[in-house]
């Protein structure tokens, strides 16, 4: 008897890892990583499990060999991310690393052809901090560590200001010993 009480501690303290898990369809032509099932539960986030986003690449600050920003792949030769990531950044210094979720590590290594950044881009407010980046040869996209990212439709409305809005992916900060993508 005294064992059940001892269960209903244990129970009650236990953290739930997810709440629901997403099958992805495999003949999608993006957002489909090679791990087949995305969790749905943000608590804090955990390690990223190798293939599970494949869509983000990191970008490296060449001559330091740091970490500084991360982005989307959308094709072979094209990746979405943040303005901001490129200010007083010249791009000949940049690397990008795809196919990994650890920062020392990656599959395919690019370089910057071209960084387009939003015209409206505003770096005091973050206003349009968007930007797309060319690359010097595209990636191979037959490497099941990479992927594409699916963008909304033209038709899809975009949320207000006031809506909540979150970043699925993160590295841990840069002076950290942690070298794993973090997913929330």
């Amino acid at each position: 008897m005294l064992f059940l009480p001892f269960l209903l501690v244990i129970v009650a303290t236990a953290k739930v890892a997810c709440e629901h898990e997403y099958a992805c369809n495999i003949r999608a032509s993006c957002g489909c990583s090679t791990r087949l099932t995305i969790l749905a539960k943000i608590v804090g986030g955990e390690p990223a499990q190798p293939r599970s986003w494949s869509w983000i690449v990191s970008l490296f600050d060449h001559p330091n060999n740091k970490f500084f920003c991360a982005a989307s792949i959308i094709s072979n030769v094209w990746l979405l991310t943040a303005a901001h990531c490129f200010i007083r950044r010249d791009h000949s210094d940049i690397i990008v690393h795809a196919g990994s979720n650890q920062l020392n590590d990656s599959t395919q290594h690019r370089h910057i052809a071209k960084i387009i950044v939003h015209p409206e881009f505003n770096q005091h407010t973050f206003v349009a901090d968007i930007a797309l980046i060319q690359l010097t040869s595209p990636l191979d996209m037959t490497d099941l560590s990479i992927a594409k990212i699916c963008l909304p439709a033209i038709r899809n409305t975009i949320p207000d200001e006031n809506e909540p809005t979150i970043n699925m992916n993160e590295y841990p900060p840069v002076n950290s010993s942690n070298k794993t993508m973090y997913c929330c």
